[in-house]
């Protein structure tokens, strides 16, 4: 839900080794994400963290609670204006930022990721048809700031989100959690009638 929220290429936005860096955080806020099978139930989450999790709904809030994951505190609150006052407190207390070297060790993960994905762009399919990666990253290289990006399909789903990128909040649009192959055209004919002089693409299977 936050792809894009920070530009296309934000220096601390990634989406590349979640699990990893999850395993590492001293802290980790779960803002508006729910402890379902994308986090592993809660798996992922190590038990030297502190977690904080943040939800309007309680029963999203507490998902799996005590099952595989504990929580230091639980917020029944909104979203952005939880993270919104806790921003202000931290920057009374003169925090600045996340410390330089547990950015730079997510980053350069994330790096190796990358890297490891562009050769894979790069291949050549056994069969001579169109390496799908390719396709997508050529589609990434040319997409306008203002595009409304809507993913429907499995597999091409999960590719394509480590490689398109979102250009703002709110501009990626997919099946999300219930996984429901055939959505994008609603999505797609939704996001026309809201943003009619938007371009939208649509792709998927």
């Amino acid at each position: 839900m936050s792809r894009g929220l920070l530009g296309a290429k934000s220096n601390i936005q990634m989406r590349q080794n979640r699990r990893e860096a999850l395993k590492d955080a001293d802290v980790v806020v779960l803002a508006g994400t729910v402890c379902d099978f994308r986090l592993g139930y809660g798996k992922v989450l190590s038990r030297k963290s502190k977690v904080i999790s943040i939800n309007r709904d309680y029963s999203q809030l507490t998902k799996n609670k005590g099952v595989f994951w504990n929580p230091t505190a639980l917020i029944q609150a909104d979203v952005g204006i939880t993270l919104q006052k806790l921003q202000s407190a931290l920057a009374q207390r003169g925090w600045k930022k996340a410390p330089e070297n547990w950015v730079g060790s997510l980053r350069k993960s994330e790096e190796e990721k990358e890297n490891s994905n562009a050769k894979k762009m790069d291949e050549k399919t056994a069969d001579g048809n169109l390496n799908p990666l390719s396709v997508l990253k050529k589609l990434d290289e040319v997409l306008p700031e203002d595009a409304i990006l809507v993913a429907d399909g499995g597999d091409f789903v999960g590719s394509a989100a480590y490689i398109v990128r979102s250009r703002g909040p709110l501009q990626w649009l997919d099946p999300g959690a219930f996984g429901t192959l055939g959505v994008g055209g609603g999505f797609a004919l939704g996001a026309k009638v809201v943003f009619p002089d938007r371009p939208l693409f649509y792709y998927g299977i």
